[in-house]
């Protein structure tokens, strides 16, 4: 089966801050990190589109920031990660799946206490992650072909880190080139996607058996 992506970041122009949360985790690569515990320190950007409740003064409209304080305290607080690199990552993907409306979040983590050993302010992380508009070309020439179209929409659907899947008709086609081959089976999906999901991580081999992997290009959209 091949698949053939575009994406494009959607637009989020509104930004609500959080400065220095103070949590107090257990977070590092060293057993005294993970025994005894230090400070982080938390900032963090949530972008959205704040129109409608500036135009409605309803809180259902946007993200409560103080919602948002106290998940971010529990998912601190609940694990125990090695790296800074770790945490960011799972904060930003939290954040991204639990706050619907949220269309990109900066997530930086501060550790004034890092055991260095040398005079310093403090060490940080910080990342953005977000939602992007995902268009795939999927197309099958082998075996069930509607099977594995089908499978592979249905796999994108169950990811958390995939929303808004919709699938075109199927239409077939010939191969390219007179190639002696087998008609394509071929259909056009339309998703949004965190960073980083591509595909969700999901094993590519059971959607397109018999073939080994699904080759696959993504293009940056212009």
């Amino acid at each position: 089966m091949l698949i053939e992506a575009v994406h494009e970041k959607l637009n989020n122009r509104d930004e609500i801050r959080i400065e220095n949360l103070k949590v107090y985790a257990y977070h590092g690569v060293y057993a005294e990190e993970k025994k005894n515990g230090q400070p982080f320190f938390l900032n963090v950007t949530l972008y959205l589109d704040t129109g409608r409740a500036g135009r409605s003064d309803d809180l259902r409209e946007s993200v409560n920031y103080g919602e948002v304080c106290h998940r971010l305290n529990d998912w601190m607080t609940q694990e125990s990660y090695d790296l800074l690199e770790r945490a960011a990552e799972e904060m930003a993907q939290r954040l991204l799946t639990e706050f619907s409306l949220l269309g990109a979040v900066d997530v930086e983590i501060r550790k004034p206490k890092a055991p260095i050993g040398l005079p310093f302010e403090s060490v940080s992380v910080k990342i953005r992650r977000g939602w992007h508009k995902v268009f795939l070309s999927v197309g099958s020439n082998i075996g069930d072909r509607r099977g594995y179209l089908e499978g592979a929409v249905s796999a994108l659907k169950a990811c958390s880190r995939m929303r808004n899947v919709t699938v075109s008709s199927f239409l077939e086609t010939k191969p390219y080139g007179g190639v002696a081959q087998d008609d394509f089976l071929n259909a056009a999906i339309g998703a949004v996607r965190e960073d980083g999901a591509w595909f969700c991580h999901i094993n590519p081999t059971p959607l397109c058996a018999p073939a080994p992997k699904i080759p696959a290009r993504e293009q940056q959209a212009g």
